[in-house]
């Protein structure tokens, strides 16, 4: 997914500068990262779609059976999908195309599994139980941050920066 993540920033450089030739350029990266993500897709319980399954090399997550890098999904890889989801559907337009991969994503992009906040309005880590899991750091961490959009309780869907690093516990 780190491919995926790098895209945000071709994105936003876009966005920023709404040069249609620079959009072009990297169209084939925007739209091979959004197939990435199309390919990872599965169906939750809830028939909502999750990217699955979700690693994190550089944390573990403690669980009843020992530390584990592997989870069904992780709220960061449902964002980074819903990025550039959003990004790909925003260029299209901007672009004038409307070809199947487009479609795909516009049928898609409404059926990600929304990211939910906890208590504490933090996103985090879902198992297969649904049971949300304490993150706990082995070895080294990388800091990392994306906004996100997320619901609470009320269903009331807002963009919250999302950060993991050791000290957040």
């Amino acid at each position: 997914m780190a491919g995926v993540w790098l895209c945000q920033n071709l994105y936003e450089a876009y966005d920023f500068n709404k040069d249609k030739e620079y959009l072009r350029k990297i169209w084939p990266a925007l739209t091979g990262a959004a197939k990435l993500c199309l390919g990872l897709m599965d169906e939750n319980e809830e028939g909502k779609l999750v990217v699955s399954p979700a690693t994190s090399p550089e944390n573990c997550f403690l669980t009843e059976d020992g530390w584990k890098s592997v989870s069904y999904y992780s709220a960061m890889n449902q964002a980074l999908a819903m990025d550039v989801f959003d990004n790909v559907l925003a260029g299209a337009k901007d672009l004038g195309i409307h070809d199947e991969l487009v479609r795909r994503i516009a049928e898609a992009r409404p059926r990600l599994a929304p990211i939910a906040l906890n208590e504490r309005g933090a996103a985090g880590v879902r198992f297969e139980n649904g049971a949300e899991l304490r993150l706990e750091y082995a070895g080294e961490a990388l800091a990392m941050m994306i906004t996100v959009p997320a619901a609470d309780d009320s269903g009331t869907v807002r963009r919250v920066l999302m950060a993991a690093h050791p000290d957040a516990r």
